[in-house]
């Protein structure tokens, strides 16, 4: 039927050609008959007239008949069509909607959410997590970590031991992407200088009105910008804030925002306080005054009290007793999340007094390695 119904509106507008070309071809013999006789011309032009109006008329009638039939069968095949038709029509507006609304979200002056406010994407199989140093960085790619641990551990535990991470320092490739594997990167890299991929981002800012102008900047260059963490945020509601906004992003239960919370705000203390990856001025406090750095006023001066009033023992052992450690602790490749950064060793219960000993008499730099004659 789809077949006829094309080709019957064809068929009408060829008979009308057909009829035009047959009359205009006889309206010409007629003028050429008419020619030999002037006479015979001017007594017949109302006959001659007539019969070109007629193939105008003709054609004219053929040409708007087929358009109708066309029209008419385009509106019957998808209103009054077999189911199957039905469907068929109806997946390809749809399909044709969801090209122009891709197009439309990656406009300079349209932009679409694509899920619910404040949901993440879950499906992807790539992550980047982005920032500039020091702005909690690390934080957010272990909270992005830790967070699709909990969400795959209830919906698909099959993959929590498929899941990759680690630090990019040079780029990123994603060399196996036939992988079910979920991979998660952390990178200090300008995203424009990263190849596009089909990769879910999320970033750090460092107040609210940088991080929503980096939203709306990154979804117009065609990324999938999941989330932007700010440091004015974070300083105002703390831990408890950025858990609750990820636990509304991956749809977590209650239950796991207490056993985040908890993880993490122990695990703050930890990243600031001990390892090789601690707060600049705490290492500042506990290297031997003779390297430690100076204020822009040349005072040696102790600024980080909020390290000093912690047990960093207490805090340790309080953070291998969290639930989520030992549930991290079960699988390899989450074991590193349960460290203040990916370079340090596992904790024990002491690691962190020890190293921070080790700061004091052997003053270890971010890398770990004495400083012996480097600031004199």
């Amino acid at each position: 039927m789809t077949l006829l119904h094309a080709l019957l509106p064809a068929a009408v507008v060829a008979l009308g050609w057909f009829t035009t070309k047959t009359k205009l071809h006889r309206a010409h013999d007629l003028v050429e008959r008419t020619d030999t006789s002037s006479n015979q011309r001017r007594n017949k032009p109302w006959s001659i007239n007539t019969r070109r109006l007629m193939v105008v008329l003709v054609s004219s009638v053929s040409l708007w008949l087929g358009s109708q039939l066309t029209l008419f069968f385009n509106n019957y095949e998808t209103s009054t069509g077999s189911p199957l038709e039905r469907a068929l029509a109806v997946g390809q507006k749809q399909e044709q909607e969801q090209e122009v609304k891709h197009k439309l979200m990656n406009s300079d002056h349209v932009l679409f959410e694509k899920r619910p406010e404040g949901m993440f994407p879950t499906g992807k199989k790539q992550i980047i997590c982005h920032g500039s140093p020091r702005t909690a960085s690390t934080l957010l790619f272990n909270m992005v970590a830790v967070c699709n641990f909990l969400h795959l551990k209830r919906n698909e535990p099959q993959l929590v031991p498929k899941i990759e991470s680690k630090y990019a320092k040079e780029g990123i490739k994603f060399d196996d992407t036939s992988s079910d594997g979920l991979k998660i990167y952390k990178t200090h890299l300008d995203l424009d200088k990263l190849v596009t991929y089909d990769a879910v981002v999320f970033t750090t800012a460092v107040d609210r009105a940088e991080a929503a102008t980096t939203k709306v900047n990154l979804k117009k260059q065609g990324l999938d910008v999941a989330y932007v963490q700010d440091m004015e945020t974070l300083k105002e509601g703390g831990i408890p804030r950025i858990v609750h906004d990820f636990v509304v992003g991956y749809g977590l239960p209650k239950d796991d925002e207490e056993r985040l919370i908890e993880f993490f705000s122990s695990w703050e203390v930890l990243r600031q306080c001990c390892g090789e990856q601690m707060s600049k001025y705490w290492r500042n406090d506990l290297t031997p005054e003779i390297y430690q750095r100076v204020t822009l006023s040349g005072i040696v001066e102790k600024n980080h009290p909020f390290c000093a009033d912690h047990n960093i023992d207490e805090v340790e052992k309080a953070f291998m007793e969290t639930e989520l450690y030992k549930w991290l602790g079960e699988h390899e490749n989450m074991r590193a999340f349960n460290k203040p950064s990916l370079r340090d060793k596992e904790l024990n219960g002491t690691y962190c007094s020890s190293y921070n000993e080790r700061v004091k008499t052997e003053a270890l730099n971010f890398y770990g390695q004495p400083i012996y004659g480097e600031m004199e």
